[in-house]
């Protein structure tokens, strides 16, 4: 029998509350194993909490929530994938190579010797400088109008050099409220557009950039990884699944409830 829990149900919910913070509600919640009012990972964190600040060995309590949410929907087992091993060169191949390049430089060094030789064997031949141009007297003409200038004035503002300016380049800011999801171990994740009605899945340990453009539902079977909203980070670590929605450009967590209403009663496919 669960002692521990006993000893929870018959602590007063204020007391409790000024001990763990968690709302009267929330409380009464759990002492009737009212599992449908959490989602799995804030049961969990309730568990936790109440196991620290107690000094309560809920562990069968927290085996109970995790049958029944397991229950909800069909387990996806995650595969691991085979390694790929990774083909050495072949060592007469490299010896092969290297000889290649040997004989191209030793090419090269002799071209040069003989190039250089020849140079040198070449007669100077003496080139006289060109003969120094006549240089024309200046023509100062200038013309009296009031619609125009001298030629004179017009040469000087010929040679006025006019600075460029030069737009800096924008720079985009590091934070710029991307959404990724970045597996701490090898995951599945589903994602539904709810807009189309289609559906991805993948099998990863690599992290995923959600679109932000689009609204959509995601689910994640095993709940190891971090949800990072620009530089804002929320860990999860535990087993079982943990569902999102993303709409207007935000992500929040949502419950297998509603997740299941707007894929039109089904918890997957």
């Amino acid at each position: 029998m669960d002692n521990s829990f006993d000893i929870l149900k018959n602590i007063d919910n204020e007391e409790l509350y000024n001990k763990t913070f968690i709302t009267l509600e929330n409380l009464e919640a759990i002492k009737k194993k009212n599992f449908q009012a959490f989602t799995r990972f804030k049961l969990m964190g309730f568990i936790d909490i109440l196991s620290k600040r107690l000094n309560l060995d809920l562990s069968e309590f927290r085996a109970e929530a995790i049958v029944y949410f397991d229950s909800l929907e069909p387990v996806v087992e995650v595969v691991e994938e085979p390694v790929k091993e990774t083909k050495s060169l072949d060592k007469k191949v490299v010896i092969a190579i290297g000889a290649s390049l040997v004989v191209i430089l030793l090419a090269f060094f002799i071209n040069f010797i003989i190039d250089l030789n020849t140079k040198n064997d070449l007669t100077e031949v003496e080139v006289s400088p060109p003969s120094k141009v006549e240089e024309l007297p200046p023509v100062n003409l200038i013309i009296k109008d009031s619609n125009t200038t001298s030629l004179e004035t017009n040469k000087t503002e010929e040679n006025i050099t006019v600075p460029t300016t030069t737009t800096p380049a924008v720079i985009a800011s590091k934070n710029d409220g991307e959404i990724k999801i970045v597996p701490t171990r090898k995951i599945w994740i589903g994602i539904i557009d709810l807009d189309t009605k289609k559906k991805k899945d993948y099998t990863t340990q690599d992290e995923l950039v959600i679109d932000k453009t689009k609204n959509q539902i995601i689910v994640i079977n095993g709940a190891y990884l971090s949800l990072m909203v620009g530089d804002n980070e929320t860990k999860y670590n535990y087993e079982g699944r943990v569902r999102f929605i993303c709409k207007d450009g935000k992500i929040e967590e949502t419950s297998y409830t509603n997740f299941k209403a707007l894929n039109g009663g089904k918890a997957w496919n």
